[in-house]
């Protein structure tokens, strides 16, 4: 945890927050987690190379836009994830503040 922030600290310093440019603390956090905890699993990569098998009939620019197109809508459904879990962790911590440390 405490090489976690450590690094979320360097991200900060290196990388501010511009609130003008639409970033929220919120998406610095995600970019930090994808930047530093592989999410490259086996089945994300197998998943891939049948993807790829299945469109090698198109056209190069096709593939690529077809590609692109669904590791785009992997990379939102991965963010609104991570989001959703930021928001149950926090919820949680709420919970847990206002029952005092108490056990039911």
């Amino acid at each position: 945890m405490k090489n976690i922030a450590a690094q979320l600290e360097s991200y900060r310093k290196e990388h501010p927050i511009r609130m003008d440019a639409g970033e929220t603390i919120l998406e610095s956090l995600y970019w930090l987690y994808t930047e530093s905890v592989p999410t490259d699993s086996k089945k994300l990569k197998d998943g891939y190379a049948k993807l790829r098998e299945q469109l090698h009939f198109l056209k190069p620019k096709e593939y690529d836009a077809v590609f692109d197109t669904v590791t785009e809508l992997c990379t939102e459904s991965e963010q609104l994830a991570f989001y959703a879990g930021v928001r149950l962790g926090a919820a949680l911590m709420m919970e847990l503040a206002e029952q005092g440390g108490e056990r039911s």
